[in-house]
């Protein structure tokens, strides 16, 4: 579709894949070549490709060089900063999270050679050999230093699911890093914050204060000071840009560059930006009213999934009920898109123009995957937060069989309440209105959790299982289950407007449940996911979901206790 030629009945967003992929097929690398290599020279050149006596070490710091990456990027070399606005939350009242960066997409190899060739491959390939006129002596023992510290980077780097997350107010953060960093003294352990964090949050409507809670990865953080302490500030200017060039030449894994195809397909899916735009033209009072009968749908079968336990005991019950009874379900537009003149004033800028990257910082907050984002659930605030990108025509449209809304919307909705019900959540809510007040249900609870953990390990030859798979796994059965019934309620409906027999193409010999499982599967697996991913998608997100759900087994057939319907369905 995206090499065929431009229609004038292709909607708007389509029209822009097309030519945006055409371009990017049909150009070269130079745009981006020459946006990067501007941006190196200015701030003084890549060390590693100049000699020794060519690079001026005080010319910038280290510091300043990965600030000015970071204006363009939105990413630093050694800090994971996630600002995630409080939908109508107070401006001076924030959360900023301080996680480990982002994993690699260049693996640190366990032989130094191989490095030695990826690094020295991956400079070829951008910059070619006309801009690595240095000695291979020169270049063996800065590549030498970059594997060291990359290795101590790597020793101190956690898992984010398995990060113990230090809280705090933003000026105890700085006061701890500054006393610390008091005692050994050093350039390069110098970090001003505020400048640091303000760049993440420009652009939207808070401003940073030192009120604002901070999570931070605490284990690491204090441990960065050491390793740049014992590291030359040419070795860690070098990683700087190694990581800028890692990033935007998009490295897939150790085979180099990806298909150029590939490269160009990615970089045509539809993000936040258009959708809203898309959206907004769709999204009439028919949807809106829909949409309030499905989420009273889905709050329904929450509360009946609540009242009918076997297991949970009455007060647990009592102050459930009343959350979900009381629920609130806000879906708006986001606070960087209503405000216009960012929008207008970045509408040419963005990802698909490298050489204009100067504001894409900007956009980086703004470009969430149109096709995997999230609800979330505030239990403080009672409220379901649900992106309106949600509610595009893919996922919800007259002209679409309701099982489609229900195991797409539905489940999204769904699932994100329930992840109430995980494991750290139920053990560890604050104000006790969530947890269990004997040991009876609590007991009850914990055989089916270990019955969950013991039949993933039975079906997926997993080497490390972590409480979030965990979790995962009982939010995501909750919210399956829960829309179903909601979908089933819908079609008991006498005043539906969908035609009860409307089939989809292909799939006539199907029915609507029938259809709703496989919905839910095609919505679940897609290669981006399996490319981030350990775990086989197929298996841990759906399979292992399925086989849980008793209808599953009654409308495919399944045999009893078969793989897929399980006498045990370890429910929680």
């Amino acid at each position: 579709m995206l090499e065929s030629p431009v229609e004038d009945t292709d909607i708007y967003p389509i029209q822009k894949a097309k030519k945006l992929y055409q371009s990017c097929v049909s150009s070269d690398l130079s745009p981006m070549a020459f946006m990067m290599e501007s941006l190196i020279e200015e701030n003084g050149g890549w060390p590693m490709l100049l000699d020794f006596e060519a690079w001026k070490e005080d010319e910038h710091s280290w510091q300043e060089i990965d600030l000015n990456v970071a204006r363009s990027t939105g990413e630093y070399a050694f800090f994971g900063i996630d600002f995630i606005p409080i939908p109508g939350g107070d401006p001076e009242d924030q959360n900023i999270y301080l996680n480990t960066p982002e994993e690699e997409t260049l693996p640190l190899e366990e032989n130094e050679e191989e490095y030695y060739s990826g690094v020295k491959r991956l400079l070829t390939s951008f910059f070619g050999e006309r801009k690595i006129n240095v000695s291979v002596e020169q270049l063996r023992k800065d590549i030498h230093n970059l594997y060291i510290f990359e290795k101590a980077l790597q020793e101190v780097t956690v898992p984010e699911e398995w990060q113990w997350m230090h809280v705090m107010n933003l000026k105890q953060w700085i006061g701890d890093w500054y006393f610390r960093n008091k005692l050994q003294p050093n350039p390069k352990t110098k970090i001003k914050w505020m400048k640091v964090l303000g760049n993440v949050i420009k652009n939207n409507d808070s401003q940073i204060t030192f009120h604002w809670q901070v999570n931070v990865a605490r284990p690491y953080y204090l441990a960065l000071p050491e390793i740049w302490r014992k590291t030359t500030k040419r070795t860690i200017v070098n990683y700087v840009y190694l990581k800028f060039v890692r990033k935007n030449l998009q490295n897939n894994k150790r085979q180099g560059m990806v298909s150029r195809w590939l490269d160009c397909f990615q970089r045509t899916e539809m993000f936040d930006v258009n959708v809203y735009w898309l959206v907004e033209r769709n999204f009439g009072p028919n949807y809106q009213i829909y949409i309030q009968k499905l989420l009273q749908n889905v709050k329904t079968e929450l509360i009946y999934q609540i009242n009918n336990s076997r297991w949970m005991e009455d007060k647990f019950k009592e102050n459930f009920t009343k959350k979900l009874e009381t629920i609130q379900f806000s879906y708006t537009y986001p606070r960087e898109y209503k405000n216009l003149s960012v929008i207008k004033e970045n509408s040419k800028r963005n990802i698909y123009e490298p050489e204009t990257s100067d504001n894409c910082h900007i956009y980086k907050r703004l470009i969430v995957s149109s096709l995997t984002s999230k609800v979330s659930y505030s239990y403080n605030e009672n409220t379901v937060y649900i992106p309106v990108l949600l509610f595009q025509p893919s996922t919800i449209s007259f002209d679409i069989p309701q099982y489609i809304h229900y195991a797409t919307i539905g489940y999204v909705i769904n699932e994100g309440i329930g992840r109430v019900l995980k494991f750290t959540g139920i053990t560890q809510r604050a104000d006790n209105t969530l947890t269990f007040y004997n040991r009876r249900p609590f007991n009850h609870y914990l055989r089916n959790a270990n019955c969950i953990w013991q039949r993933i390990e039975d079906h997926l030859e997993l080497k490390v299982m972590t409480f979030q798979d965990m979790n995962e796994l009982i939010s995501s059965t909750f919210g399956l289950r829960a829309s179903l019934r909601a979908f089933k309620r819908a079609g008991q409906d006498q005043n539906a407007t969908w035609v009860p027999n409307f089939k989809l193409s292909q799939f006539e010999e199907y029915t609507d449940e029938q259809m709703f499982f496989i919905t839910f599967a095609a919505s679940s697996c897609y290669k981006g996911l399996q490319l981030n991913l350990d775990t086989n998608v197929m298996e841990f997100r759906v399979n292992n979901v399925i086989r849980k759900i008793s209808e599953f087994g009654r409308v495919f057939n399944c045999p009893v206790d078969s793989p897929m319907n399980p006498v045990d369905k370890c429910s929680i």
